[in-house]
């Protein structure tokens, strides 16, 4: 009898709480499954974020570099305008010299 007290026991109070504590692992398993996935997921988005926001730097590093360069070539424009103006001026003097050296003789 205290075989069968003992048996009904096992069927009644461990079997359950086997089975219950089976099925909360084998869910925390699933869970940790799928959670490692997305984190692998996340990972993976977050390089590739990485890598575009590197060469979007690289991009703009270039792109500021290349607005230096016309920064400068329009000063040296506005310097070879000023310039043009000065020569242009000293051609009208000159002229005007001749001119008045033409007409004195």
């Amino acid at each position: 009898m205290p075989e069968r007290e003992l048996m009904h026991w096992f069927m009644t109070v461990v079997l359950p709480i086997v089975i219950s504590v089976g099925g909360v692992v084998a869910g925390l398993r699933s869970n940790i499954a799928r959670s490692e996935h997305r984190i692998t997921r996340l990972e993976t988005e977050n390089d590739y974020q990485a890598k575009t926001i590197a060469e979007q730097n690289i991009r703009l590093n270039k792109h500021d570099e290349e607005q230096k360069t016309m920064m400068a070539m329009i000063e040296q424009i506005k310097n070879l305008s000023e310039d043009v103006k000065e020569v242009r001026t000293d051609l009208k003097k000159i002229n005007e010299k001749l001119q008045e050296e033409h007409h004195a003789h």
